[in-house]
């Protein structure tokens, strides 16, 4: 069985590639920066959340069921010969994944010890300006609410075009942009579509903090364009900002200089929703669907709990049936009662259900054949609705049903069957769930009034 993070780490990821592939095709292009940067933020957010929604819930009501249904889960398990052992694949990718995740944590670490040095060494400014002195070379960038810059290496002009354009990444918090990018990228190392994603964030916000400078109207296009130029060959400073010049700078000086886009484009935005859509309808799966139909765990675990238990006709517990069913091959037959099919041979203290298991040692004895005959009748279930793992099945298609492939037997009758199945249900339900666990051989299953019974030969 393939482990629920698993699971849910391939569906994130898969929903990163999808979001990743509209926005280079579709949305990149267009000079809707504020767009694309909510579009990038709900598409991080989104791929992370919507695993774990179940939409089904909003309009499914659980089915309420009468007494007549019994869960009977096997404990029997299986095993595997001792000369051929399993490769569990699924621990080993899983291992790994965690191996990659603590290394590109190191690495988030390393940026944000070196963003610390780097703020520890510099100043506010005392020309009354709002930023930090950086006291060596290095691009002028921003994070939080501070910026950071040598002022001695710009000139005035220079110098305000730099604190025009980081007073936007700090005026609009775009910080909080970067690190959710680097966070999805330490979980979603290796999927390319994390580090496409938090690329283009940067990149976008580089895009809205030089359509706000230019905007402004204090600096000329060129004069502009050519700073950027020309201070893209000081040292980088940490990973985790915004930095004034962000490679490659073809892809800004190209924005700046495009037409506006017109406004009928925003229905491309639109697109995203129908992705959204076939996301959250892909996620419920058919097993998280049975389960909305279905009594709780607790209350049929409650039924078994309270149970009648018999072994060869005298009555045992729940603790030592447990036990013999550990070696299924001692089980000759097993039949579970319910409802008045119990009450009415057994009294009001099998109002829970009867269980009566025969052992193959002791199934021909006179006094157990007998109590069987009396106690547990057998009746054909053709006309029975049979279901397995949520597909109509015959009779002689449950009979054939391997030894290891059984995992849990449900029978329903009466109107609740009627209710969730419609009239085909109306001689009763038998649900067949099969896994790893299983029942034994299955030969036969019988159900009347209540009554199941499960017989288990060695062929």
């Amino acid at each position: 069985m393939i482990p629920e993070l698993l699971v849910y780490l391939l569906k994130v990821n898969g929903a990163l590639l999808l979001f990743v592939a509209v926005y280079y095709t579709l949305l990149r292009q267009l000079t809707f920066h504020t767009l694309n940067r909510w579009y990038l933020v709900g598409a991080i957010l989104f791929s992370a959340l919507y695993p774990l929604v179940d939409i089904e819930e909003l309009w499914m009501q659980p089915a309420v069921f009468d007494n007549e249904l019994l869960v009977w889960r096997s404990s029997w398990t299986t095993t595997q010969a001792a000369n051929s052992p399993t490769v569990d694949y699924a621990s080993w990718l899983l291992a790994l994944y965690w191996v990659g995740v603590a290394l590109a944590s190191g690495r988030l670490l390393l940026q944000g010890i070196s963003l610390y040095r780097l703020h520890h060494v510099s100043h506010p400014d005392t020309s009354g300006l709002a930023f930090r002195h950086v006291p060596r070379a290095v691009t002028p960038f921003s994070f939080w609410q501070n910026i950071y810059v040598n002022p001695e290496q710009h000139s005035a002009t220079e110098l305000q075009a730099i604190l025009l354009h980081e007073q936007v990444h700090v005026r609009q918090w775009h910080t909080l942009d970067v690190l959710l990018g680097q966070v999805q990228r330490v979980f979603c190392w290796f999927n390319p579509a994390a580090w496409l994603l938090q690329r283009a964030m940067q990149e976008n916000l580089e895009f809205i903090a030089d359509r706000a400078v230019l905007q402004t109207g204090h600096l000329d296009s060129r004069a502009y364009q050519y700073s950027l130029v020309r201070l893209s060959t000081l040292a980088q400073g940490p990973a985790l900002v915004t930095p004034f010049t962000f490679h490659p700078l073809k892809s800004r000086i190209k924005m700046m200089n495009s037409q506006k886009t017109p406004l009928l484009q925003v229905a491309r935005y639109f697109l995203a929703a129908p992705l959204a859509a076939a996301l959250l309808l892909g996620s419920c799966t058919q097993a998280e669907k049975e389960l909305a139909v279905q009594p709780s765990t607790t209350a049929a675990q409650h039924t078994l709990d309270n149970a009648l238990y018999f072994v060869d006709g005298v009555q045992s517990t729940k603790e030592a049936v447990e036990q013999l069913t550990q070696d299924p091959n001692a089980v000759a037959t097993m039949n579970v009662l319910k409802g008045e099919q119990a009450t009415s041979q057994f009294g009001k203290a099998a109002a829970a259900g009867v269980i009566v298991i025969t052992t193959k040692a002791n199934e021909n004895s006179a006094a157990v054949v007998a109590f069987n005959k009396q106690f547990s009748p057998t009746m054909n279930t053709a006309d029975a609705l049979i279901l397995i793992d949520g597909k109509e099945a015959n009779e002689a298609t449950l009979k054939q049903l391997p030894a290891s492939s059984i995992k849990e037997m449900k029978v329903l009758r009466g109107a609740a069957a009627e209710q969730q199945y419609g009239a085909r249900a109306r001689n009763g339900v038998i649900l067949v769930t099969t896994g790893a666990a299983g029942l034994g051989k299955l030969n036969q299953l019988y159900d009347h009034n209540g009554v199941i019974g499960i017989t288990n030969k060695k062929c």
